[in-house]
């Protein structure tokens, strides 16, 4: 596991480099659950690296969405819709690389 991360958590990395602010949540994969939750999302409203910490079930899958207000989407995008490359972890004390959200 990576250095200082517990064993049933993701520590995961942004950067901002869209123009737009960048709307972000979590979803698991094995259950009913999204991070921050309650309808809530993490607001990226500038350039400088994030970090999000997720702790869940040992094993559990999670997967990060995001989207900008004109339908720019990236991971599973808003809401957990859309399928993705690369864009889930699994709650085992991993730390992601830096994920960055650029214009296309």
């Amino acid at each position: 596991s990576a250095i200082g991360v517990e064993p049933n958590c993701i520590l995961w990395r942004f950067k901002n480099d869209h123009p737009q602010v960048v709307y972000l949540a979590f979803y698991s994969q094995d259950r009913d659950y999204e991070w921050p939750g309650g309808g809530q999302v993490y607001i990226l409203d500038d350039d400088r690296e994030y970090t999000f910490k997720t702790c869940g079930n040992q094993g559990e899958q999670v997967c990060y969405g995001a989207w900008t207000a004109d339908g720019t989407y990236w991971g599973v995008g808003r809401n957990n819709q859309y399928g993705c490359q690369d864009c889930c972890y699994w709650c085992d004390g991993v730390a992601t690389g830096l994920i960055r959200f650029i214009k296309g």
